[in-house]
């Protein structure tokens, strides 16, 4: 349930971010285009809420695919295998326990 919560959320966060994105770039191409009425400045007062949503849309794709990732990452299954290595060897009967559970098993 945490899980799929996780992901939920974290996809969530991405369209938003997708979505603020795409509607405040041409306000923000717009800004970019009017000069400003104090040069060396850079942002003009009525830009600053634009690229500050602008910037938080970036924001909110950038931590939602990254929780993403990482819910991905601690969801998977099998183990991680770092240029071939291979997992640790499972144990091993010795011989007096394999002659002690042949004996069990054949009912002496």
């Amino acid at each position: 349930m945490i899980r799929r919560l996780t992901l939920l959320l974290s996809l969530a966060a991405v369209a938003v971010g997708i979505w603020l994105i795409t509607r405040v770039g041409p306000l923000n191409a717009a800004c970019n285009t009017s000069g400003s009425a104090h040069p060396g400045i850079g942002v003009d007062a009525k830009c600053t809420d634009i690229v500050a949503s602008y910037f938080m849309g970036f924001a909110l794709s950038i931590g939602g695919v990254t929780v993403l990732l990482l819910a991905l990452i601690a969801m998977r299954r099998q183990p991680f295998k770092f240029w071939g290595k291979e997992p640790p060897p499972k144990a091993k009967l010795t011989d007096h326990e394999i002659r002690r559970m042949s004996r069990e098993r054949d009912g002496e």
